[in-house]
């Protein structure tokens, strides 16, 4: 089990209501503002984060890769304007991840494209793999600033099958 910390940010691992590790994120050449926005834990124990930074002067920079337990994310994989929303795995190589894609003068508004909101990234060099689920496939649910937001929407992988389906509907 985990909790993530958006505001310190930091991801909590508990095996049997006990405190196992705590990851605190930090990502290089940022003002310290780094927000995160979910984690996921591999079989095999890693620690998989996503979220975005502000780096120093005033870019910002959406990610997703492994947190380590000197804080450090590596490998680290720049998803350019696609924010992360939600990660999940199926594998040590790559990982799967749910988004929206920035647009806008100060990138904090959705983008019109018709663009996927799944996609899939291999971990060792950030090569986008798959793309799929058009925005249009969800109703579009804008929060006050214009971004696109899912209905509830939930993935995770058991074994090599990703499965996401949509709350409360469960379909």
């Amino acid at each position: 089990m985990y909790h993530v910390d958006p505001h310190v940010p930091r991801v909590d691992v508990y095996d049997k209501d006990k405190s196992r590790t705590s990851i605190k994120v930090n990502i290089p050449r940022t003002n310290g503002d780094i927000s995160l926005t979910d984690a996921t834990i591999t079989p095999e124990g890693k620690v998989i984060v996503s979220g975005s930074a502000m780096l120093v002067g005033g870019k910002h920079f959406q990610f997703v890769g492994v947190g380590n337990r000197d804080g450090r994310v590596s490998p680290l994989v720049d998803t350019a304007r696609f924010v992360v929303t939600q990660v999940s795995t199926c594998d040590e190589g790559t990982v799967w991840t749910l988004g929206w894609l920035r647009a806008g003068p100060n990138l904090d508004e959705d983008s019109r494209e018709p663009y996927p909101i799944l996609r899939q990234y291999r971990l060792s060099d950030g090569k986008m793999l798959a793309s799929a689920l058009k925005r249009t496939s969800f109703a579009h649910h804008p929060t006050s600033r214009g971004v696109f937001q899912l209905p509830n929407v939930r993935m995770q992988c058991r074994g090599n099958i990703l499965g996401i389906y949509e709350e409360p509907n469960e379909e």
